[in-house]
Parts: C-alpha cells; structure tokens; sequence
C-alpha cells in the first residue's frame, strides 16, 4: 500500500487530501533510538503545501492490527509538534470499532479505508462515510 501511495503521490494528494506535493519520506524514525528496526517509524511522513502529513498504512489480515494503529498515530502526534499536522490512518480494510473509537474519542485521525479503485473516508471532522 505504502508504494502505490508513493508511486501515486501526485494523484493521492490531489483526490484524497486537497493539497499539493512538497516533499515526503518513507520509514522516518520518530527517534535517534533503533533498538526494534520496525518500531517508532512513521510510514509515510509528508510535507504538504497547506500541512504535515502523518500516515500510518495497514495491509491488515484482521481488525485488530488497524486498531492498535490508533495507538501508533496517537505516539507520532506526540513527537511531532508542528500544530500544521494531520494524522491518516489508511487501511485495506473496514473496522467499525475502530471508526467509533476515533469518533467517542475525538481523537485526531482521519481514518480512510483505500484500496486501488476506491477509497471511504470516516474521521473525526467528518460524522459520517464519504465515498471517494
């Protein structure tokens, strides 16, 4: 998911965010720290003309791996302290619970379920699913 996006980045940008390209990276260490390779690296770190981007994707097998991705992004949002920043959540895959915990919550991630053809978004500013 992460090289479609990056492969398309133009389009994404353009379709799903309403903003332009400036520069972007994949991987980005949240820290100097690399004891776990895979831990605290943000998947898709954006810098965008109007904000930051902070994009955590999952190829989920189950709803549980997309839930535990809210913890992730709630950690990046911590580190970075740009107050231009928006966190994404995009995944393969729809998790009710997931959508209402972000909403009872109000917690600040844009949760997009995207697949090559199509994309539904349910997130924090918006109540409801919009199709894409």
């Amino acid at each position: 998911m992460v090289n479609y996006i990056v492969n398309n980045i133009d389009k994404f940008a353009k379709d799903i965010l309403n903003d332009e390209v400036v520069s972007f990276e994949i991987d980005k260490p949240i820290d100097k720290q690399r004891f776990w390779p895979r831990w605290r690296r943000v998947d898709i770190f954006i810098q965008w003309k109007q904000w930051t981007y902070i994009i955590e994707c999952k190829n989920a097998n189950n709803s549980t791996e997309i839930r535990y991705s809210i913890g992730q992004l709630l950690d990046y949002w911590r580190e970075y302290l740009d107050p231009k920043k928006e966190m994404l959540l995009i995944a393969n895959m729809y998790d009710e619970n997931t959508a209402k915990t972000i909403v009872h919550y109000w917690l600040p991630i844009r949760y997009i379920v995207f697949t090559k053809t199509k994309s539904f978004e349910y997130g924090w500013e918006k109540k409801s699913m919009k199709a894409s």
